[in-house]
């Protein structure tokens, strides 16, 4: 079948923000990123260049803080970091990162969530009483200190078993490392499904 050359992006591609200043700038070909790729600050100031060749991170990049100072510099083989170094905003160096782009993970990787969550969701009296059942999301946040801040129910099933996955979710709060964009502490915003289902109590 024929590609639908439609959909394929070519050449120098930009994204902007509503006041018109860009976001993101890289080149495509073949519908791959493929070249230089530069990402800014709300301000306009530049937070990440680097290059990408087929799809995937490639060559050395740069992160910078809001300032213009270097956050950290980092060198990438076919999409994985192979070094790397890393500064706080006065120059020195910052010994409590590694990773140039990392999300934030709970301790353990999702399977450790998964456990966690398992462990500690109750299913309330009340919505048992009342048979409400499903699947309740909540969005949150990840600081840069790595707290959980802002759960809020996106998807909303019944007020009791909203809450208790909102209670779930904070109960983990201070447990994540933060996630890591450019060499720098980053939030992050995560959905998390959480089902309740009469059938399994």
């Amino acid at each position: 079948m024929d590609k639908d050359y439609r959909w394929i992006r070519q050449g120098l591609c930009a994204w902007y923000d509503t006041t018109g200043l860009p976001f993101h700038e890289t080149v495509y070909l073949d519908n791959k990123e493929y070249g230089k790729d530069n990402r800014y600050y709300k301000s306009g100031q530049l937070e990440i260049t680097g290059n990408y060749k087929a799809g995937k991170m490639d060559g050395d990049f740069i992160g910078y803080y809001p300032s213009g100072k270097i956050s950290g510099k980092a060198k990438f083989v076919d999409g994985k970091q192979v070094s790397g170094n890393f500064y706080n905003e006065d120059g020195s160096v910052n010994s409590q990162i590694t990773d140039f782009i990392k999300d934030s993970e709970y301790p353990g990787g999702t399977q450790e969530w998964s456990a966690f969550l398992n462990k500690h969701v109750r299913y309330p009296k009340s919505a048992i009483r009342n048979r409400a059942e499903g699947t309740v999301v909540v969005q949150f946040i990840i600081s840069e200190e790595g707290t959980i801040a802002n759960a809020v129910v996106i998807r909303s099933v019944d007020p009791d078993l909203n809450a208790e996955a909102v209670r779930v979710i904070y109960k983990s709060s201070g447990k994540w490392p933060p996630a890591i964009y450019g060499g720098r502490f980053v939030k992050s915003y995560k959905m998390q499904p959480i089902v309740f289902s009469l059938q399994v109590q």
